[in-house]
């Protein structure tokens, strides 16, 4: 199996902000209540998996929220035989930065040179395990390809010479 992980940065996150209690009472609800059907709603389910040309191929049923629009559409109750939304119940929907889990630090080190601009300052790290068998040189390309794809959009423009550099270092190990 191949694993990712992405260590510091700003995750994603959506905020939801509820009406007050009266108006959620109003419609019969309790904000655990409105909790528990949207944590059923952004559900993603192994449902099996076949094996086809030597390969295996697992089936996903169900779809994580992508959108403060597909928020606003999740029914969380139900009132005088009438949908409940959350854009009903919800004050505001929020989609932005969480809360960081880890920080991270690029700094030269002392022997660096010149050419190393001192001090410390804000980086992710990316890493990505092989599976037993696969091609290093094509997952490395892979990644870099990705990571190309992210510039201007994901990774802000000038942030990601370094990062490439030592992508393809790495990669070459």
């Amino acid at each position: 199996m191949s694993e990712t992980h992405i260590i510091g940065g700003q995750p994603r996150a959506v905020r939801v902000v509820l009406d007050t209690p009266p108006k959620l009472s109003g419609y019969g609800l309790s904000p655990a209540a409105v909790a528990g059907q949207l944590q059923a709603a952004n559900v993603r389910q192994n449902v099996g998996g076949f094996s086809s040309g030597n390969r295996e191929f697992q089936v996903e049923a169900g779809q994580f929220f992508s959108r403060v629009e597909d928020l606003q559409q999740v029914v969380v109750g139900v009132r005088g035989s009438r949908p409940v939304y959350l854009r009903d119940v919800a004050e505001k929907i929020e989609d932005g930065p969480a809360e960081p889990l880890h920080y991270v630090f690029y700094g030269a080190a002392a022997g660096a040179g010149k050419s190393a601009a001192a001090g410390d300052y804000p980086a992710v790290t990316i890493t990505v395990s092989k599976r037993k068998g696969a091609n290093a040189t094509i997952l490395a390309e892979n990644v870099l390809r990705r990571v190309d794809e992210a510039k201007g959009n994901v990774i802000p423009f000038g942030f990601e010479h370094h990062r490439n550099a030592e992508l393809r270092r790495d990669s070459q190990r």
